[in-house]
Protein backbone atom coordinates (compact mmCIF):
# COMPACT_ATOMS: atom_id res chain seq x y z
CA UNK A 1 0.00 0.00 0.00
CA UNK A 2 0.94 3.61 -0.19
CA UNK A 3 2.58 5.60 2.21
CA UNK A 4 0.94 8.57 3.42
CA UNK A 5 3.08 11.43 4.98
CA UNK A 6 1.69 15.23 6.43
CA UNK A 7 3.27 18.49 4.54
CA UNK A 8 1.65 21.23 5.90
CA UNK A 9 -2.09 20.95 6.00
CA UNK A 10 -2.26 18.00 3.50
CA UNK A 11 -1.71 14.35 2.88
CA UNK A 12 0.54 13.50 0.26
CA UNK A 13 0.97 9.64 -1.36
CA UNK A 14 2.81 7.84 -4.23
CA UNK A 15 -0.17 8.14 -7.43
CA UNK A 16 -2.14 4.29 -7.91
CA UNK A 17 -2.25 3.30 -11.48
CA UNK A 18 -5.55 4.95 -11.66
CA UNK A 19 -4.36 8.11 -10.42
CA UNK A 20 -1.47 7.90 -12.90
CA UNK A 21 -3.83 7.20 -15.82
CA UNK A 22 -6.05 10.06 -14.69
CA UNK A 23 -3.14 12.80 -14.79
CA UNK A 24 -2.05 11.22 -18.14
CA UNK A 25 -5.54 11.75 -19.49
CA UNK A 26 -5.58 15.23 -18.07
CA UNK A 27 -2.19 16.11 -18.81
CA UNK A 28 -2.18 19.33 -21.18
CA UNK A 29 -5.14 20.42 -18.56
CA UNK A 30 -2.96 19.91 -15.00
CA UNK A 31 0.25 21.52 -16.67
CA UNK A 32 -1.66 24.86 -17.70
CA UNK A 33 -2.97 24.80 -14.28
CA UNK A 34 0.64 24.39 -12.84
CA UNK A 35 2.37 27.01 -15.26
CA UNK A 36 -0.12 29.51 -13.98
CA UNK A 37 0.64 28.87 -10.10
CA UNK A 38 4.12 28.69 -11.24
CA UNK A 39 3.61 32.49 -13.23
CA UNK A 40 1.68 33.82 -10.43
CA UNK A 41 4.92 33.16 -8.25
CA UNK A 42 3.13 31.70 -5.78
CA UNK A 43 4.92 28.86 -4.98
CA UNK A 44 8.14 26.41 -6.96
CA UNK A 45 5.95 24.10 -9.33
CA UNK A 46 7.75 21.83 -11.86
CA UNK A 47 5.61 20.73 -14.99
CA UNK A 48 4.82 16.99 -15.53
CA UNK A 49 6.96 15.72 -18.58
CA UNK A 50 6.26 13.29 -20.82
CA UNK A 51 8.26 10.69 -18.90
CA UNK A 52 7.55 7.71 -16.82
CA UNK A 53 5.98 8.26 -13.65
CA UNK A 54 6.16 5.49 -10.76
CA UNK A 55 3.10 4.40 -9.09
CA UNK A 56 2.52 2.85 -5.66
CA UNK A 57 1.93 -0.42 -7.26
CA UNK A 58 4.62 -3.39 -6.37
CA UNK A 59 4.43 -5.86 -9.20
CA UNK A 60 6.96 -8.14 -7.19
CA UNK A 61 9.77 -7.79 -4.26
CA UNK A 62 11.56 -6.53 -7.06
CA UNK A 63 9.72 -4.34 -9.14
CA UNK A 64 6.92 -1.90 -9.37
CA UNK A 65 4.46 -0.18 -12.09
CA UNK A 66 5.05 2.81 -13.76
CA UNK A 67 3.48 5.04 -15.96
CA UNK A 68 4.87 7.00 -19.30
CA UNK A 69 2.74 9.89 -19.71
CA UNK A 70 4.22 10.59 -23.49
CA UNK A 71 2.26 7.42 -25.39
CA UNK A 72 0.52 5.59 -21.94
CA UNK A 73 2.41 3.04 -21.91
CA UNK A 74 2.70 1.03 -18.70
CA UNK A 75 4.49 -1.99 -17.11
CA UNK A 76 6.35 -3.29 -14.30
CA UNK A 77 10.14 -2.41 -13.38
CA UNK A 78 12.51 -2.84 -11.72
CA UNK A 79 12.69 -0.74 -8.28
CA UNK A 80 16.51 -0.09 -8.49
CA UNK A 81 17.33 -0.67 -11.96
CA UNK A 82 14.50 1.79 -12.96
CA UNK A 83 15.01 5.65 -13.41
CA UNK A 84 11.52 7.22 -13.34
CA UNK A 85 9.51 10.44 -11.51
CA UNK A 86 7.95 10.43 -8.90
CA UNK A 87 5.40 13.05 -8.12
CA UNK A 88 3.28 12.67 -4.81
CA UNK A 89 -0.37 13.49 -5.24
CA UNK A 90 -3.21 14.95 -2.88
CA UNK A 91 -6.55 15.34 -2.63
CA UNK A 92 -7.99 18.91 -2.91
Amino acid sequence: GSKICQIGKHYWWLPTMGDLALIHHHFETINLALQRIKDAGKQPVSLLQRAGYWSCVEGSGYGAWYLYFGDGNRGSYGKVDGSFRVRPVTAF
